[in-house]
């Protein structure tokens, strides 16, 4: 989508000169503010701002250059500062829609939607088809996850004012976000039939047509865009995506040096410039690229994602490039551990370590995440992994004797396994990602967001995540490959990017039948929310999938099963003893299902290893059938039925929606 904050209407060398001339030395106030006005409609808002003052300096109280700067603020996303001015305006203004329209924007941008609504209807009570306060009423609706009465209230728009641009582009947005994309597009076609010389509606359109996978038709109206407005950096973005994903990796090169050439510091385009260098077999030229868009942002995370992508894949591990872009994630992990965030420490640490294997440094902080956690083997195993690798320091070897030591009593020593070497009963599952399902901004990204997704799932023991390839091309393409693979559970991943959020949407189906077991969303703002949303899909389906073991060796009461704390186990649990062979998972829930007469009895969990626990069997019937190779599972539970489409993705359709420009 378009960000509201870059200009995307061409100013002509002649409207430059006569801005000079107007805003020079002895311009009136009414000239400034006219200027200003120019440059607010035409998207130059620092520019609006300075005319505005200009305008504001010699007449303090005047009242459209004051509202013009609150609008210009609240462009720029800074409602605060719009608020001061219109708190200026407000004895000047009294109840003119124009101020109250402004104050309501200020209240949705200020988290205040009971006091916005209450603007909008007093525009509405003096003026009953404004249809701006319409619009805002309908957002506010959005915004409460009434998507049916925003769209009533879109479609009352349209009866009054049938060309309103905001209202048919908000219409095909929204019935878009719901799937229903003849209505979409017939929306579409209606806005371009009447506002065929706005280069934002042929932007909309090129990214609709580049959402279906109409390539042709998408280059048509991002072509159209640029032709209308040069500068429409948005619109030169999206055609060079475009370009990329036609294989025309000259031209998208070629598209996205026009980027640079207007907004140098564009991390979008030095993105797609990189792999299109890629794939015309220019590595350096790409790396070099990439490096760019990294320093221009260094939080944004895809791109940091597809730089580290190549490394892996085309650089040695002795290239001093992969430690560097390594010792970034070894930073991050320090800072997270230090503030006892381990899953996203571990993550981190585990990144650094794929790019950088021999760090002595990484991988023992990367043990000690462990060993905090109280996970004596697993710290164990990583420090042999160090001296697998030829590190023979002192502190190390004497590090390994300590813990061997301590680790004695541990309930695998007692029993005399090697926990490390146990079978496991892992939940199988295949990660999938549809072509052209995902909304996001640089091409080329859906399979690395998807393998950083398995990385996160990677932490939690009682899951078995394949591999890439994650592309599928439909339903039928994932639930084929899933079953073919022998895999419990597979699941689609989608992804909606808007501005600064980001949206993770995973569905689980059961791989046997294709009938979907839950739906999982997050969605995150700011600073790692590539990280925040994966972290939270992770916990939730590592919590979702039933937990599931068996036993491995029976002494008497006691026995010992093949999970442990790392699969979520805890002293005082209790487990039922399941016939082994007699269940199997449920097609449409997040459990196993068995009879009744195939339970056995009960295990309770009296001490915990890392991936083997101990406790004691008690029968259910007269005679003991419990034998090595039982199941044991989770308890049944009532859970909820899969939900609906979910609500986080409203969020992102209202971001859509509000970007629209006046």
């Amino acid at each position: 989508m378009p960000s509201k904050r870059t200009p995307y209407l061409v100013t002509c060398v002649g409207a430059i000169m006569m801005l000079f001339i107007t805003t020079s030395a002895g311009a009136s106030p009414r000239e400034s503010e006219q200027a200003g006005r120019r440059a607010l409609v035409e998207g130059n808002y620092f520019e609006a701002i300075e005319l505005f003052s200009r305008a504001l300096e010699t007449n303090p109280r005047y009242l459209e250059a004051l509202l013009g700067t609150a609008e210009a603020y609240l462009e720029l996303n800074e409602p605060e500062v719009a608020e001061e001015y219109l708190n200026r305006s407000q004895q000047l203004a009294g109840n003119r829609p124009a101020y109250l329209l402004l104050l309501a924007r200020v209240e949705v941008a200020r988290g205040r939607p009971a006091a916005a609504e209450t603007h909008y209807r007093s525009v509405l009570n003096r003026e009953p088809n404004n249809v701006d306060a319409q619009l805002g009423l309908a957002e506010l609706r959005l915004a409460d996850g009434k998507s049916a009465e925003a769209r009533r209230l879109y479609e009352d728009i349209l009866r009054v004012s049938p060309q309103s641009r905001r209202g048919l582009l908000s219409l095909a947005l929204l019935y878009d976000a719901q799937g229903d994309r003849e209505a979409a597009e017939r929306y579409l076609l209606t806005a371009l039939q009447h506002h065929r010389e706005n280069p934002q509606v042929h932007l909309l359109a090129g990214e609709y047509y580049r959402a279906r996978g109409l390539l042709s038709r998408a280059e048509r109206h991002a072509s159209t865009a640029v032709a209308l407005a040069p500068n429409y950096t948005e619109a030169l973005t999206l055609l060079a995506r475009i370009f990329y994903e036609q294989g025309r990796y000259t031209e998208a090169v070629g598209t996205t040096q026009q980027v640079i050439g207007i907004e140098r510091n564009s991390p979008d385009a030095w993105y797609i410039a990189a792999l299109s260098d890629y794939k015309r077999g220019r590595l350096e030229d790409a790396i070099d690229a990439l490096e760019i868009a990294v320093e221009l942002n260094p939080d944004r995370e895809i791109i940091r994602l597809a730089l580290e992508d190549i490394l892996l894949r085309e650089l040695a591990l002795e290239d001093e490039r992969r430690a560097q872009f390594a010792a970034y994630h070894f930073r991050r992990a320090a800072e997270f551990a230090e503030r006892n965030y381990h899953h996203r420490a571990s993550v981190s640490y585990r990144n650094g370590l794929q790019l950088d294997p021999y760090n002595y440094d990484g991988r023992m902080a990367y043990a000690n995440l462990f060993r905090l956690a109280g996970s004596t083997a697993r710290y164990l195993q990583e420090l042999e992994v160090l001296r697998e690798l030829g590190h023979d320091r002192g502190e190390l070897l004497d590090r390994i004797e300590t813990f061997t030591h301590l680790g004695m009593d541990e309930v695998a020593q007692v029993w005399g396994v090697s926990q490390f070497d146990t079978p496991r009963d892992r939940i199988r599952i295949s990660l999938f990602t549809l072509t052209g399902a995902n909304q996001l901004y640089l091409p080329g990204s859906d399979d690395l967001l998807v393998g950083a997704l398995r990385r996160h799932l990677l932490r939690y023991e009682q899951l078995s995540v394949a591999a890439n390839p994650f592309s599928a091309t439909g339903f039928a393409d994932a639930f084929a490959r899933a079953r073919n693979a022998g895999d419990d559970y597979f699941a689609i991943v989608r992804y909606d990017e808007v501005d600064r959020n980001f949206g993770t949407y995973l569905v689980l189906y059961r791989a046997s039948t294709g009938t979907e077991v839950a739906r999982l969303s997050a969605l995150r703002a700011g600073n790692d929310r590539v990280l925040e949303s994966h972290r939270s899909i992770a916990l939730q389906l590592a919590e979702l999938v039933p937990l599931r073991g068996r036993i491995l060796h029976r002494r008497f009461e006691r026995a010992l099963v093949n999970i442990g704390r790392l699969d979520g186990v805890e002293e005082g649990m209790e487990l039922v003893v399941v016939r082994a062979g007699s269940f199997d998972l449920a097609p449409n829930r997040p459990e196993y299902r068995y009879a009744d007469d195939a339970v056995l009895g009960r295990f309770v969990v009296s001490g915990v290893d890392d991936l083997v626990s101990e406790g004691t069997v008690t029968r259910d019937g007269f005679f003991d059938l419990i034998n090595q190779g039982d199941a044991v599972l989770a308890p049944k539970t009532e859970l909820p039925a899969p939900t609906g489409p979910d609500p986080d993705g409203t969020q992102n359709l209202l971001q859509r929606i509000r970007a629209l420009l006046p």
